[in-house]
């Protein structure tokens, strides 16, 4: 490629080093979160947030991948939302990411459905697919760092196993909690509960 950039075969490699480098990105992200997080470094920055906006934003950026497998994408939001939310969005979004888009890699076809809804005490959001499923002994474990639902995803499917680490400490510093179900071959749910109150 070095002796001649003009090859047909250019643009495909330099997609694979694009590539790459973002998972080189993402990694290094995600360690650095993690090594915060153990070390209780992290701190939230909290502000007023359209809650609405964020989780269109977030389903926007995970669109195309979605489409590129066929996968209907859905997004639910319950009427009785309120318009704006006091909370850490930024990191929020960071946890939807990570859900949807482990959602999103894990189903070959079907639907992956991001739903949102009012609770007792805040904002409940679900994450649910029609993908391969978690076996119940993985399942017990998938919060562990670098964990994957089978030794053999990552060299299917890519990835650290650190995203759902991420996540569950992220939501937990927020206050909530995030836990997980599933039936081996016919999907999985992560179910996001946050204490959030409303804005202005």
């Amino acid at each position: 490629m070095r002796e001649n950039p003009n090859t047909p075969e250019a643009p495909r490699y330099l997609a694979t080093v694009q590539q790459s480098a973002k998972a080189l990105l993402v990694l290094l992200n995600d360690i650095l979160d993690s090594a915060k997080l153990e070390k209780g470094k992290l701190e939230l920055e909290q502000t007023d947030f359209n809650l609405t906006e964020l989780l269109d934003n977030v389903v926007s950026t995970l669109w195309v991948e979605a489409r590129n497998k066929q996968l209907e994408l859905k997004l639910i939001l319950d009427p009785k939302l309120k318009p704006y939310y006091f909370g850490a969005a930024d990191r929020l979004r960071q946890v939807l990411l990570n859900l949807l888009g482990n959602a999103i890699k894990f189903t070959e076809r079907g639907t992956v459905t991001l739903e949102v809804s009012t609770s007792a005490n805040g904002v409940q959001i679900a994450i649910r697919d029609t993908g391969i499923g978690i076996a119940p002994e993985r399942l017990s474990r998938i919060f562990e760092p670098f964990t994957q639902a089978d030794a053999s995803m990552s060299r299917r499917f890519g990835g650290t196993g650190l995203g759902t680490t991420i996540s569950k400490q992220l939501v937990e510093l927020m206050g909530g909690a995030l836990t997980a179900s599933s039936v081996p071959g016919e999907g999985s749910c992560f179910t996001v509960s946050l204490p959030l109150t409303a804005g202005t």
